[in-house]
């Protein structure tokens, strides 16, 4: 009976203290999530995907490439009017 009793407390141990590493991920994993699925959103593959995740992953960042704004490169940029 005392087996039992040490078995079922064990077990109880075991799995309290495995329930708090299941719901809290550290920030390297939440970053790996997020920047995964950042580069899934934008249908990112081959040698764009591995750049973004080396961008992504180091921390440097901070936006999707869809979101990011630059001036199409067949136009000028607008000229400032005195």
């Amino acid at each position: 009976m005392r087996t039992l009793a040490h078995a079922l407390a064990l077990s109880l141990l075991v799995a309290l203290s495995a329930a708090p590493l299941a719901t809290h991920a550290n920030p390297q994993h939440q970053r790996m999530r997020d920047c995964n699925k950042s580069a899934k959103e934008d249908a990112l593959k081959g040698d764009a995907r591995k750049a973004f995740m080396k961008t992504c992953l180091s921390g440097k960042h901070t936006t999707a490439p869809a979101t990011e704004t630059a001036p199409p490169a067949d136009k000028p940029a607008a000229k400032p009017q005195t």
